[in-house]
């Protein structure tokens, strides 16, 4: 390679930045391989789990209470690396033990129905704009029961970190160790013209963001 070559063909004193008849074609680069390697596979690992729940009403609203016991780990292993020309094997993750889910069902029945004062900020929460439409034009929507659902979620476990570099070991043990929280969701429903039955997921950590779904009671 000639740094101080130029490309000006149409000059006499050009010259040619790359001599062709000096290359070796057995060793084209000088560059060597590296310590990096991928494995051939990868494995997902999920626990099983029994959960146990109750439904506690408080009027026309209702708590929701879930318990989990989980056995086996949620985690990632695989290979990545060489280590005296030995691919090394990973595996990182959590190995969770128990888990809690609370949820709040906020009904709203037709005396309660309209603009009313506590009505606004749940609505502003929950993205009702939908809700407010149907219900202005309830004459024709028949817009009825409606519901507003809020729930959260823990998880306690200890972590699984194998074979990987040290320094980021003692970060995800830090990370996935102990209670982390494991999910946030806000969502509502509505009936419409006495059979539609239409359910709406706000926003949810990690679920997606508004996901509407539809139901049709046939009876």
């Amino acid at each position: 390679m000639d740094l101080e070559g130029i490309i000006k063909n149409e000059l006499d004193e050009s010259q040619d930045l790359l001599d062709i008849e000096k290359l070796d074609l057995v060793k084209p680069n000088l560059s060597r391989r590296t310590h990096d390697a991928i494995g051939q596979w990868m494995f997902i690992h999920m626990p099983t789990s029994l959960t146990v729940g109750a439904d506690f009403p408080l009027g026309n609203h209702s708590v929701v209470l879930n318990a989990s016991r989980y056995w086996g780990s949620m985690a990632v292993e695989g290979e990545y690396g060489l280590e005296k020309g030995v691919i090394q094997r990973y595996k990182f993750g959590k190995k969770p033990s128990w888990g809690l889910k609370v949820g709040v069902d906020i009904a709203r029945k037709e005396r309660h129905l309209g603009t009313g004062s506590w009505n606004i900020p749940l609505r502003l929460i929950t993205l009702d704009i939908d809700g407010v439409l149907f219900e202005i034009f309830q004459g024709w929507t028949s817009y009825k029961d409606p519901h507003y659902r809020f729930s959260s979620s823990l998880q306690w476990g200890k972590p699984v970190v194998i074979g990987l570099d040290s320094t980021f070991e003692q970060d995800l043990e830090s990370l996935l160790g102990g209670m982390i929280p494991t999910s946030v969701s806000i969502g509502r429903s509505y009936t419409l013209f006495d059979r539609l039955d239409v359910g709406v997921h706000v926003i949810g950590v990690p679920d997606l963001m508004m996901r509407f779904s539809f139901g049709l009671d046939v009876n």
